[in-house]
């Protein structure tokens, strides 16, 4: 990887090529099918310094780092997932996650890639990219929307609003038409009124994404007050939308035909504190799949794996082998062709014990659903954790630094596997052998 930040997410894109995400990045990296490595800036508004020819890049966003506050930077520490909508790749800037509420701008961007377009040389900036800049809804407009979670469903894009994680405001999920003319790839933040005055805005009651360009958001009272919403993921049996809640009280569910009606169903075990420095967060559902049959939610502190069974409403779990507390179950990606559930487990700490713990397995589905169909008689439930990953090279520019896998992703059309490799800023591709 050649530009700033953390490989976090991974996507497979509509070529065969590779999409990468980086945590504290203004950018996102593309490994081409002939396997060369480029970075994509977002564009960013510069205003002129009193120097010729000097312009400095507006801030959009907040970083929090423990012991120096908070302060603003035109990088996104939330930049947490990347994903392929049809033709184009769309990927999150959330701004910081704050423990403290933003005393000035923190704001998130929805960015989206069409690699089919061409990018002219006449503009000053890549028009392959489209930036949706979300709205403040606060009379100081602050934003702090601290967006995670990403996905499209019924023509629109629908985009969870945390709003931080270690205070009481309320989550919300909002949802939008991704038209052109909403774009607005060089808004000054440093203009306070600038936001405000952008096309896409919250809708007013009684107007509508597709008849209006606005943006909404569900209402005051759809949700608990304390629920914290992370990611979202569309099930494709009906285009409704699932969202995992990081405080780890409920599985969502929101049914945009039924007027976005929501269902809420209570996790059975919170696993009380088992986060430190992040009370009541309990596993801290993050990462979730859904497939014909169910809902897969992985619980990162603790790693476990639950399954939610659309049909019956009930959950089951799986809790993964894991050497030290150090390592976390990250994310997950469903292999419809092989009926498979892969996982990574990251071990994210810079210090790290039993390096090799940081690895990847997956979940035979089919044992799963025969497991639970009539426990008595059928097998047990199968999977695979794999040994040998933290023999991977690193590469010569981090050359002393540990495996961390953390996003993966599963190409349908050869079953290749590409993973976000933390510390060693890799992305990593397996390719499987015959019969696997």
């Amino acid at each position: 990887m050649i530009g700033v930040g953390q490989p976090l997410d991974v996507t497979y894109g509509p070529k065969g090529g590779v999409w990468l995400l980086n945590e504290f990045s203004n950018s996102i990296e593309h490994i081409t099918a002939d396997r060369k490595v480029e970075t994509i800036n977002v564009p960013l508004a510069r205003n002129r310094l009193s120097e010729p020819n000097a312009f400095d890049p507006v801030k959009p966003f907040l970083l929090s780092i423990a012991g120096s506050g908070q302060f603003p930077a035109s990088i996104s520490a939330l930049a947490e997932r990347a994903t392929r909508i049809g033709p184009k790749i769309w990927f999150t800037q959330g701004g910081g996650l704050l423990r403290l509420p933003a005393g000035s701008g923190n704001h998130s961007r929805i960015v989206a890639y069409d690699p089919g377009l061409s990018d002219s040389p006449l503009t000053p900036y890549d028009d392959r990219i489209c930036v949706y800049n979300l709205p403040a809804d606060d009379p100081e407009g602050y934003g702090d929307n601290q967006v995670i979670g990403l996905t499209a469903a019924g023509g629109r894009i629908w985009v969870a609003e945390s709003r931080g994680f270690f205070n009481d405001r309320r989550s919300s999920i909002s949802s939008f038409v991704p038209r052109k003319a909403l774009c607005n790839n060089l808004l000054n933040f440093g203009d306070k009124d600038a936001l405000a005055s952008q096309k896409l805005q919250y809708c007013d009651f009684g107007r509508t994404p597709e008849q209006d360009g606005c943006m909404e958001r569900l209402m005051p009272g759809y949700l608990p007050d304390d629920i914290k919403i992370a990611h979202l993921e569309t099930d494709p049996e009906d285009d409704s939308i699932w969202f995992s809640d990081a405080r780890g009280k409920f599985l969502g569910h929101l049914i945009p035909a039924q007027d976005n009606r929501i269902e809420l169903f209570r996790v059975p075990d919170s696993h009380a504190e088992p986060l430190v420095g992040m009370h009541g967060f309990g596993g801290f559902p993050w990462n979730l799949r859904v497939d014909q049959d169910a809902v897969y939610i992985a619980e990162y502190a603790t790693a476990h794996i639950l399954r939610f069974d659309k049909a019956n409403a009930t959950f089951d779990e799986v809790m993964l082998p894991c050497p030290t507390s150090q390592i976390t179950l990250h994310s997950l990606a469903l292999d419809r062709v092989n009926d498979r559930l892969w996982f990574t487990l990251a071990n994210e700490s810079a210090v790290p014990f039993a390096e090799a713990g940081s690895t990847i397995g997956y979940m035979d589905l089919a044992s799963w659903r025969s497991y639970l169909a009539d426990p008595p008689r059928s097998d047990t439930i199968r999977g695979v954790v794999y040994e040998g990953l933290d023999s991977i090279a690193a590469s010569p520019e981090n050359p002393g630094e540990h495996q961390a896998f953390r996003g993966i992703a599963i190409d349908p059309r050869s079953g290749k596997i590409a993973l976000a490799t933390m510390w060693r800023r890799q992305l990593i591709e397996l390719v499987p052998h015959s019969g696997f």
